[in-house]
């Protein structure tokens, strides 16, 4: 099971309360997609923002 097949699942099951998305400062130049060709468009509110010295940030949504 890929990991963006347990997302979409949850996510159309409503059973994911937040979703927390962290931004790393490296550029890799491949990998998996988090969120695939395909996926339902669902619309996200901000709840919060974190930024860490590091360069990380991190945002909190919930759906709408």
């Amino acid at each position: 099971f890929p990991s963006h097949d347990i997302i979409k699942q949850c996510l159309e099951k409503d059973i994911i309360d937040e979703i927390i998305i962290s931004i790393h400062p490296i550029l890799l130049g491949g990998g998996v997609q988090l969120f695939p060709q395909g996926f339902d468009k669902v619309e996200l509110e901000l709840l919060d923002t974190k930024s860490y010295k590091d360069g990380l940030v991190q945002l909190s949504y919930r759906k709408k």
